[in-house]
């Protein structure tokens, strides 16, 4: 998917800055939910496309991986897997997966002239990757 759609997966090991980066995640799920969950429902514009980040757990490790949004009835989230698993190895890029709004650590609003919106964790990710 990453080659159709651009972009690069790549493991981040959180160390530091926790307390921010969970503030950041807070704040990145709760315009989600208030903002863009409706234009979503709603409807995208043609080739805009919704990504969340999202917890896949296997054998108590967790890995944060990006899924693509087709669907979203509740609090389910219907999607695409997009990243490649590195510590999860029950998931594999293209899977169709479920996932709860409420675990989401954060979204990216792809437009269809290539800007974004969304993704406030990233930077602080790779500050404390450093």
């Amino acid at each position: 998917m990453r080659e159709l759609f651009g972009g690069e997966d790549k493991l981040i090991k959180v160390r530091g800055t926790e307390a921010d980066i969970a503030a950041a995640s807070r704040r990145a799920r709760e315009r989600l939910i208030a903002l863009v969950k409706p234009r979503f429902l709603k409807g995208f514009p043609e080739r805009d496309r919704l990504e969340v980040k999202a917890p896949f757990d296997e054998n108590g490790r967790r890995e944060w991986m990006w899924v693509d949004v087709t669907s979203w009835a509740g609090r389910q989230i219907g999607g695409i897997l997009t990243s490649q698993p590195v510590i999860v190895h029950g998931s594999h890029e293209g899977d169709r997966v479920t996932v709860r709004e409420d675990e989401l650590f954060d979204y990216l609003v792809i437009h269809a002239d290539g800007s974004t919106e969304g993704n406030e964790t990233q930077a602080l990710l790779e500050a404390a990757g450093r």
